[in-house]
């Protein structure tokens, strides 16, 4: 980019770059002079502002992009050229262009320019190819659809279009467009935050929200990785301009605020929205413990636990309001001066700090002896039983968690004995509390706003794009401080976002469960309450029938399921779609996944045409229906097109789906999605630095056991293994074998071969040779060994999955084959393998030696620069102490080689496998819990049929080799009878 000062320096600049693309900033008429005198300087762009009244010269410059200010105009131009000047050629394929571009760089000094027509094929393919080639610099790609007029130079159309010297150029329903990759921004998931805060009273709009913990803990661990907030405290403003707050449910099948109809008060003139909304739950909750409960009087000791938290200060506050004796606990010196600025009524030998002093002790010499009359609990194991030693006769102990008690074990009995009682208290006994209850709690606040005894609590404040942090802050403060949520006054209550009128009706029509499932539930989740699904199968795979139940009972919706193959004539979608409209009006029809072939999707969008002239979307995702769109686009219908260069999950692609739908009806949008490059493989490989440790040997000791094993003569071998079933040779004829190819040793598979049905065959480590097909050429003679014809079950876990594959495309020339993988797709162990490759995808023995010994980072440029592998070896083991006797050393050495040898071979194979031939069976991916039914992990690649995919409820694989639902799985999906 050149901004033009020096006229001379600018015009020396561009002839040394002449083949580079420039933009030049300036005024007009230096531009002007400048353009002129540059004969043979193309790809230059030329951006000037144009004052009112000053015009475009349109013999020099042709306007690519103008945009209109208030003092004028800014406009980017380009230099005309002479379209003749190009040569046209019609694009038949590469190899031609290949030959055409080599004989003119033969023939002539200076290849000229090529204006390279180009029909049915995508600008986004089309593109990525060309950008590798040699001469792309010399392309001007036109490309054309179905209805553009006949090619010529001389056509008014071209010629003007190609006068302005673009490398890309569009034609779409007769507008000339161009083609660029963006980056979209990111869009949170539906689950990552409050789309919006809107109440289901419609004359109430509210401005802040606090989240609550169901149930109180001093230790954030004890919550659940993923907070479920039901429970909230509001303020919001009523249509009659009154300010009020209050406590509310937070509804997500509606996606609304649910406010108590009870517990709402004015909000005082001096307090903020914000102050608000610490207020109602947590004082609700401090005097219906206190007061409604436990009957605190006055003159009564009461022991405050966690006195700095918001549940915490109310209690204080109430209870000196009351005329308690008070002592409170805290956890650290830190907490005690806000205690004290806060309650100056309270003496210093009040407050007891946890980490420095038995507080059972202390109290009981505060009370001399005597104990408390009331205590509020937050405490757990031996803190809750010096807690209730503490209480004396006709006492009674609150305790602030679910009212079933968690530490049930840990309870001593004998302070029940002098008629003490103890209550579990949770935000639940508030809410749900009854009428007359509800009306004391009402009173109450509303006296102690009154008399100051409530008053606003100490808060976090985060904005609505900002909630992830607020469920952080809530985790780990909810002892510490109250979280609000506030809605920012520009925040519309819409936002643009797509929600669905529960009273319309949504058809969802796909090939493959898992994706129309997450459509389907997408949907729901947007407020639909009235689906009608086709999918390709009416019977539905256990993982998605499980997953399906529990959606229709989260969102209480009616869906009916039907087929596609009940729509393959006009007439058939006729009968369908006129089902579909008894149940109410229908508002939008999604596709998934639809084969290029099938007619459905131009049936759909005929009949719709006719009986539904008011439907609002007719959404494409993922192949199938681009020629549909575009003719529903050109006769301006809805139509949203929406394809995936790669393979991407639904996850990733429906936020923005929401955000073009959000604003109305889908006319004529199509995106073609793809992941970023760069940002793509950096998530991998920090990924598979985490994860390779869990799948290799992490000791000496491990790999000196696991080159034993590779030592021994049985290495690669299949042997029997103890099943459930009789052995093999009692029942060949009623139960076929499974065969185990393990990802380092058959150890780690050992509980789930004791679950197995049929007889099971495992060697005791995986051959680990040089190549994914010499591993697989030896199983397969091992296999044939036992079973010389098929059906044929096989099993591979983590590193093993690419020989399994490789293995059964071998074996499914002999017969039928299922597979099974657990975590142990090719593409997964080439992710997880990346923690050893460099920038390039090679391979590093250094890197591969640093993690699997342990030794320091800085020595990887020493290894690096070692002639061979057998040198490396020997220096890392030179750098680590094996704790074994000396005796046993060099054997031990000699095992930890071989090992690391063997795996290295193992995981180079890995990286570099390429399938020659494509497996033709079932293939089953287990995968554990964080994994979705719709991620195939790469697996079409090697794979015919689409895999199926089942979660299982583990973090990790040996959690899910140990799970019995694993071994369920398997037991029910292999081959079963011996002659099929």
């Amino acid at each position: 980019m050149l901004q033009i000062k020096c006229l001379q320096k600018a015009k020396e600049d561009l002839k040394q770059n002449k083949g580079k693309t420039h933009l030049l900033i300036g005024e007009y008429e230096i531009l002007s002079h400048l353009a002129a005198s540059l004969q043979d300087v193309r790809s230059t762009f030329y951006l000037s502002f144009l004052t009112p009244g000053k015009r475009l010269d349109e013999t020099i410059f042709q306007p690519i992009l103008t945009h209109q200010m208030i003092n004028g105009t800014l406009i980017l131009m380009k230099k005309l050229i002479d379209p003749k000047t190009l040569k046209v050629v019609e694009f038949e394929g590469m190899p031609d262009l290949r030959h055409l571009m080599s004989q003119e760089t033969t023939c002539n000094a200076t290849t000229q320019n090529v204006a390279l027509v180009i029909r049915n094929w995508q600008p986004s393919k089309a593109l990525e190819t060309l950008a590798q080639e040699p001469f792309a610099d010399k392309l001007r790609c036109v490309f054309l659809d179905h209805q553009a007029p006949r090619f010529s130079v001389s056509s008014p159309l071209y010629h003007e279009q190609l006068s302005l010297d673009l490398t890309v150029n569009v034609l779409s329903r007769n507008i000339w467009g161009s083609y660029k990759n963006i980056s979209l921004p990111d869009i949170l998931a539906d689950s990552d935050h409050l789309r919006v805060l809107e109440s289901s009273y419609k004359g109430l709009d509210i401005e802040c929200i606090s989240l609550n913990t169901q149930y109180f803990t001093l230790q954030p661990d004890t919550l659940n990785k993923k907070i479920e907030v039901s429970f909230l405290d509001y303020c919001g403003t009523r249509s009659s301009g009154k300010r009020v707050m209050g406590i509310a449910k937070y509804d997500s099948e509606i996606d609304k605020i649910v406010p108590d109809k009870i517990l709402t008060w004015n909000v005082p003139s001096e307090w903020s929205a914000e102050d608000a909304t610490t207020v109602p739950f947590t004082y609700c909750l401090a005097y219906y413990s206190l007061l409604l409960q436990a009957n605190l009087e006055k003159g009564e000791k009461i022991l405050v636990h966690a006195g700095t938290s918001p549940v915490g200060l109310a209690a204080i506050s109430i209870a000196l309001a009351r005329g308690s004796n008070l002592y409170v606990t805290v956890c650290s010196d830190l907490e005690v001066p806000f205690l004290l600025s806060l309650f100056p009524q309270i003496n210093y030998s009040q407050v007891i700090v946890l980490e420095k002093t038995n507080f059972e002790l202390e109290v009981k010499r505060l009370t001399q002896n005597t104990g408390v009359n009331v205590v509020v609990n937050c405490l757990k194991g031996k803190d809750m039983n010096a807690s209730l030693r503490l209480l004396g006769n006709f006492s009674r102990l609150i305790h602030l968690s679910d009212s079933s008690v968690e530490d049930r074990e840990a309870l001593y009995t004998f302070p029940f004995l002098r008629l003490n009682h103890m209550y579990g208290v949770s935000l639940d006994n508030v809410i749900n509390a009854d009428v007359e209850t509800k009306r004391k709690l009402k009173t109450l606040v509303q006296e102690g706003i009154k008399n100051s005894v409530v008053k606003p609590l100490k808060h976090s404040t985060y904005t609505v794009q900002q909630t992830t942090e607020a469920l952080n802050n809530l985790r780990m403060k909810n002892a510490v401080e109250k979280t609000v949520v506030v809605r920012p006054q520009s925040y519309p209550t819409d936002s643009g976002a797509f929600h669905c009128d529960p009273n319309e009706i949504f058809i969802v029509v796909g090939t493959r469960q898992g994706l129309w499932l997450d459509l389907a539930e997408w949907l729901l989740k947007n407020g639909a309450k009235k689906l009608v699904i086709a999918s390709l199968k009416q019977n539905l795979t256990t993982n998605i029938s499980r997953r399906f139940n529990s959606m229709l009972a989260l969102h209480r919706a009616t869906v009916l399921i039907t087929t596609i193959a009940r729509m393959d004539t006009h007439k058939e979608v006729v009968d369908f779609l006129q089902e579909a409209i008894k149940m109410g009006p229908v508002a939008g029809i999604f596709f998934s996944c639809m084969d290029e072939k099938s007619s459905v999707v131009a049936h759909l969008d005929s009949v719709s045409r006719q009986l539904l002239p008011q439907l609002k979307h007719f959404v494409c995702l993922f192949g199938g229906s681009a020629s549909v769109c575009e003719l529903r686009a050109q006769n301006n219908l809805p139509a949203c097109l929406i394809q995936a260069e790669s393979e991407l999950k639904p996850q990733s692609v429906l936020p923005y789906l929401g955000r073009i739908l959000g604003h109305g009806k889908s006319m004529g949008y199509s995106l073609i999605l793809s992941h970023g490059e760069t940002d793509y493989k950096q998530k991998d490989q920090t990924v598979s630095v985490l994860d390779v440790k869990n799948h290799l040997p992490t000791s000496l000791s491990q790999l000196a056991a696991l080159g034993q094993r590779m030592s021994s003569e049985e290495h690669g071998k299949m042997q029997e293994v103890i099943t459930r079933s009789p052995l093999y040779q009692h029942v060949r004829y009623q139960l076929l074998p499974i065969f185990l190819v393990p990802g380092l040793d058959s150890d780690r598979l050992t509980p789930l071969i004791k679950q197995l049905m049929h007889p099971a065959f495992c060697p005791p480590t995986p051959p680990c040779l040089p190549s994914v097909e010499q591993s697989a050429q030896l199983l397969l003679q091992e296999i044939l060994r036992v079973r010389s014809s098929g059906p044929y079950n096989l099993l591979g876990d983590s590193w093993s999955g690419t020989v399994v594959l490789q293995l059964a495309t071998f074996l499914q020339h002999h017969g039928l084959v299922e597979v099974f993988l657990l975590d142990a797709a090719p593409d997964t162990a080439k992710q997880r393998s990346t923690a050893f490759s460099n920038s390039s995808d090679t391979f590093r023995d250094s890197e591969f030696l640093i993690t699997l010994l342990g030794l320091p980072t800085n020595i990887s440029k020493h290894l690096s620069e070692m002639s061979s592998w057998e040198e490396q070896v020997q220096y890392s083991l030179s750098q680590v102490q094996m704790e074994v006797p000396n005796d046993c050393r060099r054997t031990s050495l000699k095992y930890v080689t071989k090992a690391l040898t063997m795996l290295r071979n193992h995981l180079k194979a890995l990286t570099t496998f390429q399938p020659s031939e494509l497996f033709e069976g079932n293939v089953h991916l287990l995968r554990t819990r964080e994994a979705l039914e719709s991620d195939f992990c790469g697996l079409k690649k090697y794979c015919k049929k689409t895999p199926t995919i089942h979660i299982i409820e583990d973090e990790t694989l040996e959690e899910m080799i140990k799970n019995p639902k694993t071994t369920s799985v398997i037991n029910e999906n292999m081959i079963f009878a011996w002659n099929l």
